[in-house]
């Protein structure tokens, strides 16, 4: 289901692969989120990994993309996979945004 989203993220132009930053290549960022029937967030996506915001710097730059294109994509709505409402132990998906 996390490459069926991230695929999503891609196709509708909400994410890219940020070359234009400097050392994009070495950044990863995860967000969990969670969603209701209705393909939106039920819920804010939160930062996992790394654990705190950087207070500045590139992967500040790299990591407040990723979540403008989480919420771009959001208000368009995802297509989310019924089996991720009836068999998934956890209602979060951790995305991982990387290069």
């Amino acid at each position: 289901i996390e490459q069926y989203i991230m695929r999503q993220l891609l196709d509708n132009e909400c994410w890219s692969d940020q070359e234009t930053l400097a050392d994009s290549q070495n950044m990863v960022a995860t967000i969990s989120v969670r969603f209701g029937r209705d393909g939106r967030f039920s819920e804010e996506p939160k930062l996992i990994q790394p654990a705190r915001m950087p207070a500045q710097g590139p992967f500040l730059v790299y990591i407040t993309r990723a979540f403008a294109g989480l919420n771009r994509c959001n208000n368009i709505g995802f297509k989310v996979p019924e089996e991720y409402f009836t068999t998934m132990k956890s209602p979060y998906i951790a995305l991982n945004f990387k290069p």
